[in-house]
């Protein structure tokens, strides 16, 4: 808190001083004049107890270097700190401030001097270097105002060092539990009755002629650090050893200090004397053992043991435990004293990456459980962030954690939650309403599509109603006119038969006619008769076209009946002889072909038998007798496909 504090008034208050309050300003600006006025003198009181307890600190060579780098900076932006000062303080081309800026340069060229050689350099004299430099010419007398500004702007210019310096000797070790910066590790004891324990010193009470400014530095920040019901209670042994000094000093006693300590193991705080202590803690070498203390207490007449209420396991553990938790503090007291610019902090080295020793340590349910716990904090830590906003904005950015401060904080706390809580319940009053609400104009819509529905289904129901009234007027129609179509098709076929009957018994007649007249001669009309039937009539156009024919060829041997004796193969079908069978077979002369015979459809050549001679000569010989047919038959059928070409071509 401190630090923050520190960083708000150095880094968020510019320079230059307010002008003072009057009482021609306005309400609004007196109340803004009264307000920085404030924070200005709570600055430089801060100021005054931050460089007392680092006056004597030695800086390191980083640090040095960066107060050479501020001052550099300074010089260029003519004298500004940074953007919080808004005017420049000097400009090229005056006396005093070629002077300053001279004075300036040199000191920081002997601050990088410094810094290389690894010289021993402290705050305090790097404060009295930065005033020199406008005390030692007696510079800007007669510019009061740019005088006072200067030196403003270089007390800040110093205090953004000091700052970051102060916090690293302000941190406490981890061995303590309220995080106490200790001034030393120690052997304590509660009285001479009770045996020596390691502990931390983290307060002192000195008499007047041994007590330093750190002294009450030190004893106010850890005290800051205790709980406030611990505090309260340790406010009491804090008077009684006042008084003991106070006592002390009025009688002429020997004087002694008192130390708050704090004992490893059991984390218990107590002011003890001076008497009841040993300053150089070596966790090796355990006092207790020893019979004589020696100058550092009382002679005892036996041994006593190396716990403190009782000699058992738990207190030799605890024992133990307080030993090496001894030994850790001092260890870092030690880094931390020979780091005391935070240049070479052991922090980042053992958190880089997000891994500590402690972390590493710690099983797979643990590092569960402790990132369960870490989620947890993070949601509980946003409440105490937006408190502490609203602290930081009504106490003009310092925290105060004081018990009065702590109270307002509460009140203002409880203020916020009750603002956060009504605000919640009106926001959930809202939600509600607006739930309702939806939920009302859903239930309307629904029941507006419901109506839209019940609409739609009635005119789906009345468009399918219909077009199952027109679907059955068409089918209606369709049976109709196939009902007609079949009764103009019964009168058609009815029609058809009795005109077939009418045929059939006007050829009756004929035929009866026909063989009541005699002869073929005339009938009794006068007209010639003619060939009743189709045999009669083939067969008479058979005999006339062979009559022609046998005019012109000889026909020797073409008698019917060594016709009937050729194999059916053996006749062209385009020549005469074929043509005549083809007419006397149409006219139903001659005997149809026997179906059940199947020697009858088959060529000559496959008439042939060439799988039944038993010896090879005979299957060749009827081989080259098929292939012999084959051959014929080929050159017949290409000399009738060059005839029927030309009949084809003269018909045309």
């Amino acid at each position: 808190v401190a630090y923050f504090n520190a960083l708000w008034q150095e880094y968020m208050i510019p320079s230059d001083p307010p002008p003072p309050v009057s009482s021609a300003s306005g309400s609004k600006n007196r109340l803004a004049l009264i307000h920085a006025n404030h924070s200005w003198e709570k600055r430089e009181e801060a100021r005054k107890a931050r460089f007392i307890q680092l006056s004597t600190t030695i800086l390191s060579a980083k640090c040095i270097g960066r107060a050479a780098s501020a001052i550099q900076e300074f010089t260029d932006s003519g004298g500004k700190v940074d953007v919080l000062d808004e005017q420049r303080l000097f400009h090229d081309g005056e006396d005093d401030v070629e002077t300053f800026v001279h004075l300036l340069q040199r000191l920081k060229t002997k601050l990088q001097e410094i810094a290389s050689s690894n010289r021993e350099y402290t705050m305090d004299e790097l404060r009295r270097s930065m005033r020199d430099c406008i005390l030692s010419e007696d510079l800007f007398e007669e510019q009061v105002s740019v005088r006072t500004k200067l030196f403003s702007r270089m007390d800040r210019l110093l205090q953004k060092i000091i700052v970051p310096i102060h916090e690293v000797n302000c941190r406490g070790v981890n061995q303590s539990s309220i995080w106490g910066c200790m001034a030393a590790a120690i052997w304590a004891r509660e009285s001479s009755k009770k045996p020596f324990w390691p502990a931390l010193v983290l307060g002192i009470l000195a008499p007047d002629d041994q007590k330093e400014d750190w002294h009450h530095s030190l004893t106010e920040r850890n005290e800051g650090r205790l709980p406030e019901k611990l505090g309260t209670e340790l406010q009491t042994g804090k008077r009684k050893a006042e008084q003991a000094l106070r006592r002390q000093s009025a009688g002429g006693l020997e004087q002694m200090s008192y130390f708050l300590v704090e004992f490893m193991g059991s984390h218990e705080f107590i002011w003890v004397r001076e008497a009841d202590i040993i300053e150089n803690f070596d966790p090796d070498e355990d006092p207790n053992q020893n019979s004589a203390v020696g100058t550092h207490g009382n002679v005892t007449k036996k041994k006593r043991g190396t716990h403190r209420a009782g000699a058992s396991a738990a207190s030799q553990r605890m024992f133990t435990s307080a030993l090496d938790e001894g030994r850790w503090a001092l260890e870092e007291f030690e880094q931390q004293l020979n780091d005391t610019c935070g240049d070479f902090s052991d922090d980042d080295d053992e958190e880089e990456g997000g891994y500590s020793y402690e972390i590493l340590c710690q099983s797979d349910d643990e590092a569960d459980e402790d990132a369960t716990d870490t989620d947890n904090e993070i949601d509980g830590r946003r409440g105490k962030d937006d408190e502490e906003t609203n602290e930081l904005l009504a106490t003009e950015g310092l925290l105060d954690f004081s018990a009065s401060g702590r109270k307002n904080a509460k009140k203002r706390a409880a203020a916020l939650k009750k603002q956060k809580a009504d605000a919640k319940r009106a926001a959930q009053k809202r939600e509600k309403e607006e739930k309702t609400k939806k939920a009302k104009q859903a239930k309307m819509e629904q029941q507006q599509k419901k109506k839209r529905d019940i609409e739609v289904a009635k005119k789906a129901k009345d468009k399918i109603a219909k077009s199952k009234e027109t679907k059955k007027k068409v089918r209606e129609k369709e049976q109709k006119e196939k009902r007609e179509q079949r009764e103009l098709e019964q009168r058609r076929k009815k029609r058809e038969r009795e005109r077939e009957r009418v045929l059939k018994e006007e050829e009756r007649k004929a035929k009866r006619q026909k063989l009541k007249s005699p002869g073929n001669g005339a009938n009794a009309r006068g007209k010639r008769k003619g060939i009743p039937d189709k045999p009669e009539r083939a067969a008479a156009i058979v005999r006339g076209y062979l009559t022609r024919v046998a005019k012109k060829e000889n026909l020797k041997g073409l008698a019917f009946g060594g016709v009937m004796t050729l194999p059916a193969a053996g006749i062209d079908s385009s020549g005469l002889l074929g043509m005549a069978l083809a007419f006397r077979a149409a006219a139903g002369v001659l005997a149809s072909k026997d179906v059940n015979d199947r020697s009858a459809g088959l060529k000559s050549w496959e008439r042939i038998d060439v799988d039944s001679p038993k010896t090879s000569s005979e299957r060749c010989r009827k081989l080259e007798e098929q292939i012999g047919l084959l051959e014929k038959e080929l050159v017949k059928l290409g000399e009738d496909e060059k005839r029927r070409k030309f009949l084809t071509k003269e018909a045309e």
